[in-house]
């Protein structure tokens, strides 16, 4: 079971958040879900400095706090007010930074476990990002990012979606496709996990993908794959 904050105590934080849809009947199991594999790759540990990266309005923060000591969340939308407010009401001890992905204000090796879930496909430059993240992930430590796979099934859902999302765009919000992340990530990381949903589909028809390795010194791409459910 993930834990959520509560509705009342959470507010979004950008126009095109989809804050909305973890508490929405029906379509929230399928957002709960995307935390659920995350999460799954980051067991059995309880890390020493955990790391959320585009953290948004802060919904997997609650989550997140049960596998660490110490728990940071960074996003440059500018509204990190919000997101304290609802950290403050749910308990949950995060130091809360400003800042962009791809120039990431962490020493290197600062971070034993780094988090990224449904922020590379907004990201013009995913590559930067992901150097970023191996910069200040220490050796053994954990990296575990998320995105959606692009396909003709899921590119409906997100259209439909993001008529939800008044003033929102999506061909100016999901601008690199799973296919883009994988091979950028592939390029300079070492062995690595793919899990993705549903189970019974083929990686290039499914929903949600995530990425997850153990931070090495080498760069060997290997392919593991394992199904989600």
């Amino acid at each position: 079971m993930i834990h959520l904050p509560r509705k009342a105590h959470i507010r979004p934080t950008e126009i095109a958040d989809p804050l909305k849809f973890y508490y929405f009947p029906i379509i929230r199991c399928l957002f709960i879900k995307r935390l659920e594999l995350a999460v799954s790759e980051l067991r059995p540990r309880r890390y020493e400095a955990l790391l959320d990266i585009g953290c948004g309005s802060g919904v997997f923060l609650k989550e997140l706090a049960f596998h660490c000591h110490r728990l940071f969340a960074l996003d440059m939308h500018g509204k990190m007010d919000r997101v304290k407010d609802m950290t403050q009401k749910e308990h949950i001890a995060v130091h809360l930074v400003e800042g962009s992905a791809l120039h990431l204000p962490f020493a290197p090796e600062s971070f034993d476990g780094v988090v990224m879930v449904s922020v590379l496909e907004h990201l013009h430059q995913p590559l930067q990002a992901l150097k970023e993240i191996r910069r200040i992930t220490k050796i053994g430590g954990r990296i575990v990012l998320g995105f959606p796979i692009k396909n003709p099934i899921t590119d409906f859902l997100l259209k439909v979606s993001y008529h939800l999302l008044p003033s929102a765009k999506l061909e100016e919000e999901h601008v690199s496709s799973h296919a883009d992340i994988i091979k950028a990530a592939d390029s300079f990381f070492g062995p690595r996990t793919l899990k993705t949903f549903p189970s019974f589909l083929p990686l290039d028809y499914g929903g949600y993908c995530i990425y997850s390795l153990t931070k090495t010194t080498e760069r060997r791409p290997l392919i593991q794959s394992r199904n989600g459910f």
